[in-house]
């Protein structure tokens, strides 16, 4: 890893570097001595970046300080079945292909309580297919994060297309993901609604262009 471009400062923790994190994550990524940490647990983020929440099991692929499990989903989760009360991820699941959200979706359920709850909070791409049509329409229409004038394709574009978005919902497609995966029950929830308290942790920052679904 090369950090000969990177400067360094004797104020700064080593931890707040994008390259020593990265290195961080290489060393600890699927490394199960991380378990040890995550016990009696009964709550897990998925996706947590550097959103970490008190009393859940924190997630992501990528290291950041404070994080509990560094681990590639993909590969399916190191937690006993149904060992969980409750599963929160927001804006994770739009990063991967569908084929493999669907699987990560499945081990979820592996993982709840019966009586536990899955709330997955993604972009909404009904509400922007919806403001595009307007805008084409002639309406005018605010999208969300976009300041002043824009071709209405673009940030139609932005919610397909960018951040690394490999896979757009709407309400249809992820309540049929969800119940395809062996939840009896997907439903719409809104911003800081739904069915288990402790879930409620959403990012209001967000809340402008989310989808909001439970499974049980």
């Amino acid at each position: 890893m090369d950090f000969s471009h990177t400067k360094f400062s004797f104020r700064r923790p080593l931890s707040d570097y994008s390259k020593v994190r990265a290195l961080y994550g290489y060393i600890l990524r699927g490394r199960k001595f991380q378990l040890r940490k995550v016990k009696e647990k009964q709550y897990l983020n998925v996706g947590c970046g550097p959103k970490l929440l008190h009393d859940f099991v924190n997630l992501d692929y990528l290291w950041v300080p404070g994080i509990d499990l560094c681990w590639d989903i993909t590969e399916g989760i190191p937690l006993p079945d149904h060992s969980l009360q409750g599963i929160y991820s927001e804006h994770c699941l739009e990063h991967l292909e569908k084929s493999l959200a669907t699987a990560i979706v499945r081990d979820f359920r592996r993982l709840l309580k019966p009586t536990g709850t899955l709330r997955i909070v993604v972009p909404d791409a009904e509400l922007y297919i919806d403001l595009y049509v307007r805008a084409r329409n002639g309406e005018a229409v605010k999208f969300p994060y976009v300041e002043g004038r824009c071709l209405p394709i673009e940030p139609l574009n932005r919610i397909f297309r960018d951040h690394g978005h490999l896979y757009a919902y709407d309400f249809s497609s992820m309540q049929e993901m969800i119940l395809s995966t062996g939840f009896s029950s997907a439903t719409k929830v809104s911003f800081m609604q739904g069915r288990d308290p402790k879930l409620l942790v959403d990012s209001p920052e967000r809340s402008v262009e989310s989808l909001y679904v439970e499974g049980w």
